[in-house]
């Protein structure tokens, strides 16, 4: 066969959302012909042809990211006219170019989504110049564009019982993923509490800002981490300072993976955010399996997904944005310490499911048979 996959990523930049990419790119082109569309890529992958954009793609930089993502929902489906592929997978959840790549390449097209951006962009929070567009746009995601395809592939039952519900009849489940060997080695040996990832408004880590005062009632020494980057991270800091609770928390910055391990094994709890609103519904983090594989006790927001997964025994729950549950269950873990390792033994079982060989084999699969 020959098969084309689409990411704006170069490869070894996907893993950070999709940690059994590269995986998969190798186990495809042991035997079919594989294309790899995306921004330059400096580190290449044995028998995958790149048919690159020919710039180099800035994760770290708001800006060029943001220009280069928009470039490339123009670019890209040019790049597959007139190719005769026998599929075109696209990994990448931007919005609207997958349904011109459907038309340009006139072939059999795979989506895999997380984020539903039409819908996320329509909450309230944000401006009408938003809001509305956004609007528009899953209107048509969802009455034209996502039937255009052959398959959608969603990474939760949560979201897929979503797209059967709006009409979408070839949808799929593969989930989120991590590499477990990554994580051999780390296994929490501290007893702070961690918070990692991307902060934006849309996840709301301000609601684990707000719990560690009641926390700190009881557990006046606790510490907190707070360990990523994004544009929420200065107001993150502000509230801290307001709430007079500067000495029991590190805001740490981007920080490279192998010191994001070290910040991990520090910690015996690992705490997920997210705001309230559909589009959070259909969500588990990448940040919530890693911290489960890394002996952490684990507390996320009672989404759907998440709810599909966590379930007393591997985690708890508590309540969207709800700082005040948060800090009771935050307080109900560290006054329980067998129940807390209970929980942290029984999440590493859970989580390895969610190993990229397995997942990497799910779309590997999806693929061939579409």
């Amino acid at each position: 066969m020959k098969i084309c996959v689409i990411h704006r990523y170069p490869a070894h930049d996907v893993l950070g959302t999709n940690a059994s990419f590269v995986k998969l790119l190798e186990d495809l082109s042991k035997e079919h012909n594989v294309d790899f569309i995306s921004f330059k890529d400096d580190k290449k992958i044995k028998n995958v042809n790149y048919n690159s954009i020919n710039l180099s793609f800035r994760r770290d930089n708001h800006f060029d990211k943001i220009f280069k993502s928009l470039l490339f929902v123009f670019v890209a489906p040019f790049k597959v006219l007139r190719k005769k592929y026998d599929v075109i997978y696209c990994d990448d959840n931007l919005p609207i170019y997958w349904y011109f790549v459907k038309k340009f390449g006139r072939t059999k097209t795979l989506l895999r989504i997380g984020d539903l951006w039409g819908l996320f962009l329509q909450e309230k929070r944000f401006p009408i110049y938003f809001r509305l567009p956004a609007k528009i746009l899953y209107f048509f995601e969802k009455k034209i564009m996502w039937k255009s395809l052959d398959g959608v592939l969603v990474l939760s039952n949560a979201l897929r019982r979503h797209m059967l519900n709006i009409g979408v009849s070839k949808v799929k489940t593969i989930t989120e993923c991590i590499d477990l060997r990554d994580f051999e080695n780390i296994r929490s040996s501290g007893d702070k509490i961690i918070n990692h990832g991307f902060f934006h408004e849309y996840k709301k880590t301000d609601t684990m800002i707000k719990a560690i005062p009641n926390v700190l009632k009881r557990y006046p020494k606790q510490k907190f981490i707070f360990a990523g980057d994004g544009p929420e991270l200065s107001n993150l800091k502000k509230l801290a300072k307001k709430l007079n609770i500067e000495g029991n928390v590190e805001f740490t910055g981007w920080l490279r993976f192998d010191r994001l391990l070290e910040k991990i094994k520090e910690s015996k709890i690992g705490v997920t955010c997210r705001s309230k609103g559909r589009a959070n519904d259909f969500v588990v983090t990448t940040g919530l399996l890693q911290d489960m594989v890394s002996g952490l006790s684990v507390l996320a927001p009672n989404t759907e997904a998440t709810k599909d997964f966590i379930n007393g025994k591997n985690g708890l729950i508590y309540n969207v944005e709800d700082s005040e549950d948060l800090a009771n269950k935050i307080i109900y873990l560290l006054d329980n310490e067998q129940e807390l390792k209970k929980m942290s033994e029984k999440a590493k079982e859970d989580v390895k499911k969610y190993d990229k060989e397995i997942v990497a084999r799910g779309l590997k699969e999806a693929i061939e048979n579409v």
